[in-house]
């Protein structure tokens, strides 16, 4: 029988009342029905009180894997990365296959949820953002 892990997904804003969409909610859904723990944080990270309320909730949960679903500076990843056991990878979750200047500040950046669940039970998968075209009418679908 295989071990749960808690796997952290950490749903993070600059600002409140962001327009961005967030796949946190399916992207968990998708770990949970391949028999994963899911903590899911969201958190509007304005000031130094909130990011250290953030570091505080991540110590508490020592998951295996943290997934953050955005980042915008080496700053929050060090903060995240600073907050986790040693043992912890810290994931990007690539929004459709779009590379990030701070992909390299993550121990593996993940485009496809499928790949993602792959990766968190263990499996080898091909990391990396991808870029896919996508036309508009597709996002509506």
């Amino acid at each position: 029988m295989r071990q749960t892990r808690t796997l952290l997904i950490l749903d993070l804003f600059r600002q409140p009342n962001s327009f961005l969409a967030s796949e946190a909610a399916d992207i968990a859904r998708r770990l949970e029905a391949d028999g994963a723990h899911v903590e899911l944080v969201s958190a509007v990270l304005e000031d130094a009180a909130s990011r250290e309320q953030l570091a505080r909730t991540i110590r508490d949960m020592r998951p295996a894997i943290a997934i953050l679903l955005r980042a915008w500076d080496a700053e929050l990843i060090e903060l995240v990365r600073g907050a986790l056991p040693s043992a912890t990878a810290v994931v990007r979750f690539a929004r459709r296959g779009v590379e990030g200047a701070l992909d390299a500040h993550f121990d593996q950046v993940v485009d496809d949820p499928e790949a993602l669940v792959a990766w968190a039970r263990g499996e080898s998968i091909e990391g990396g953002a991808r870029f896919v075209p996508v036309k508009a009418r597709a996002l509506l679908q």
